[in-house]
């Protein structure tokens, strides 16, 4: 009786000398791109590199020792053909049945064939960290052997001592002897992409892996994972990024890109969402995309954050909510229309360091305001909670609570705040007004709008009267305190009091 079980994938076992190995990896065969490649790490964990690295490269070091003590022999390194991963996804691509934008399978698919064009043989899927922080350091002597005692005898029978050197201190004979070394090379033959990268998450299912860290990794090859990358790699997004607290969103569990994720998604949606999977993959799969103006705005919002903060230091971290309202507010303020209820005013930041500062002090000030809090007794005991409609409350939740979206009411409760300091901000030239190139809705319409007039008096009149020798359109908060030319910000005014009341608000 014979049984043949029909499996996803396929690997056979091969040997590569670890010579061979950086040399692939860092140059390919004709010094001009490597046949291993990593695609920028993307599937590996950034927890595993950060412990590689740290203690001046102690894992990488006790990794080097096993390879030249022959345990490494163990350690195996899976690579995945580079054409076995392009017909997968052309064949993903061609039964996907709608729920991926085919200009996203298009764009993969182009990138590697790309790769696969210009001379990429294998993807590898396991062994990235120690290729790229052992291997090539020490062939390169960026990294030496560590401490512990590697002794060996020559071919005149001399001992010879490893520890401690760079290879370029080694000798002719200890070099050739490092570069031979055998190392376990394990070649996919079958499978598909989404078998490859499920092989490699239940490889190493003894670390702990975040449902957003597998989606993050079951999602290595699409264009929104690279601009989740693009945003998160920047320098200084990723100073800032280090500095906000909390452990969904700690570099090692992918927390960078998870918290860039939802405040794309925010600004694309108008909604934060969960840290699960559902609403994120929308975007992976290219059903929704985000613009590039929103990347770019998110870059420069996140540096601007980072340089007001650069000197305030907080045990445990900046709170991401923090964090997150300043990056909410600053889109607000480029985006006014999409916010016509949160009273957004028309400003152009022109000292964003003290902009942000000004935004910090705020957000303290709303956060610990008395009125916020409810103080009352039970049993005994003073307990404190957080008054509906304030601001510690808006920043509670995330999720609307009795029809209330609490993050566009956090905004308003922000903004309200700012409009208290609008002169002086922009007598000190941290803000200006923007100048409205939105056209004027006519006094009829504004009448339409709104029958009550604003004169010596509210009154409403009849529309017989409603003519242009009598009335003016008044801004209800005036352009150089930020109004706009929305109908909503405009009145039917008498012309006298129109004069007189020049760059006032206007009470309705």
């Amino acid at each position: 009786m014979s049984i043949t079980i029909k499996r996803a994938v396929a690997f056979e076992t091969n040997e590569i000398s670890l010579f061979e190995l950086y040399l692939e990896c860092q140059y390919g065969k004709e010094n001009t791109k490597p046949t291993f490649s990593t695609l920028a790490g993307l599937l590996q964990r950034p927890s595993q590199e950060t412990e590689w690295q740290k203690n001046g490269y102690y894992r990488s070091k006790e990794y080097l020792y096993t390879v030249l003590t022959g345990a490494a022999k163990l350690d195996q390194f899976i690579v995945v053909p580079a054409y076995l991963v392009l017909n997968s996804l052309k064949e993903k691509a061609k039964f996907d049945a709608g729920q991926t934008d085919p200009e996203v399978w298009k764009q993969v698919i182009a990138a590697i064939q790309d790769d696969f064009d210009n001379g990429v043989t294998f993807y590898i899927i396991d062994g990235q960290n120690r290729i790229y922080n052992a291997i090539i350091p020490f062939f390169e002597n960026n990294i030496p052997l560590g401490s512990a005692p590697i002794v060996g005898t020559n071919s005149s029978g001399e001992e010879v001592f490893f520890q401690g050197k760079f290879f370029k201190e080694l000798d002719e004979e200890m070099q050739e002897y490092v570069k031979n070394i055998p190392i376990t090379l394990v070649i996919a033959t079958e499978g598909g992409v989404n078998d490859f990268t499920d092989a490699l998450i239940a490889k190493n299912e003894g670390l702990p892996w975040e449902k957003w860290m597998k989606t993050l990794t079951k999602n290595w090859m699409m264009p929104y994972r690279s601009q989740l990358q693009e945003i998160s790699e920047n320098p200084q997004v990723r100073e800032t990024l280090n500095r906000i607290a909390g452990d969904p969103y700690s570099y090692e569990k992918n927390g960078h890109e998870l918290l860039v994720s939802e405040l794309l998604i925010w600004m694309d949606a108008g909604f934060q969402p969960s840290r699960g999977v559902d609403e994120h993959q929308a975007y992976f799969d290219g059903r929704k995309i985000v613009s590039k103006q929103n990347i770019k705005s998110l870059i420069k919002y996140i540096q601007e954050f980072g340089k007001g903060y650069e000197n305030i230091k907080k045990k445990g971290g900046l709170s991401n909510v923090e964090f997150r309202n300043y990056i909410m507010l600053r889109y607000a303020l480029d985006n006014p229309k999409q916010f016509i209820g949160e009273n957004v005013p028309n400003w152009k930041i022109n000292l964003p360091v003290e902009f942000v500062n000004q935004y910090r002090i705020i957000n303290k000030a709303l956060s610990q305001a008395h009125s916020g809090f409810i103080f009352s007794n039970k049993g005994n005991k003073d307990v404190k909670t957080k008054r509906p409609l304030h601001y510690p409350w808006a920043c509670s939740k995330y999720t609307p609570v009795d029809g209330i979206d609490l993050l566009k009411l956090r905004l308003k409760l922000l903004f309200d705040e700012f409009k208290k300091k609008q002169k002086r901000l922009i007598d000190t030239h941290v803000v200006s007004t923007k100048i409205s190139s939105d056209p004027m809705p006519s006094l009829e319409a504004v009448y339409h709008n709104n029958s009550n007039t604003v004169g010596d008096f509210k009154k409403r009149v009849r529309a017989v009267e409603v003519t242009s020798k009598k009335y003016d359109r008044g801004h209800i908060v005036s352009k150089h305190n930020g109004g706009s030319n929305e109908i909503d910000n405009l009145v039917a005014q008498e012309k006298r009091h129109n004069r007189s009341t020049q760059e006032k608000d206007l009470t309705v």
